[in-house]
């Protein structure tokens, strides 16, 4: 261990612990801690957690969890409204059960086995 008074900076030797004057110890490490004046602990590490001053853990999966879980349910659920069961039936032609996503319009359906080639059917 090197304590050092008032020196800018010492390079080449193989100790890499120094203590300085009204300094915290730095410690350069394989995981590459560091710890400086006022400051957290930095790690750099394989998942890249960063923890600064004032400032919370970000983690990337979180943030894509976060994502996926929240936004892309409400953005689907907008896009797609709900179904609503539709049942068509005149004498004329044969039942016809329709799954719609629409409301307050009306719809086509087609008829199968006889002359009429369309019914409307008014949706509520």
């Amino acid at each position: 261990m090197i304590i050092a008074d008032n020196i800018e900076g010492i390079s080449g030797c193989d100790i890499e612990s120094i203590i300085e004057p009204n300094m915290e110890i730095v410690i350069e490490s394989n995981i590459e801690s560091i710890i400086e004046p006022n400051m957290e602990i930095v790690i750099e590490s394989n998942i890249e957690s960063i923890i600064e001053p004032n400032m919370e853990i970000v983690i990337e999966s979180d943030i894509e969890a976060a994502i996926e879980t929240v936004i892309e349910p409400e953005i689907e659920s907008a896009i797609e409204p709900e179904i609503d069961h539709v049942t068509a039936f005149d004498p004329g032609i044969e039942r016809v059960e329709l799954d719609i996503v629409a409301t307050g319009a009306e719809i086509d359906v087609a008829s199968h086995g006889t002359d009429i080639s369309a019914v409307k059917v008014p949706l509520m």
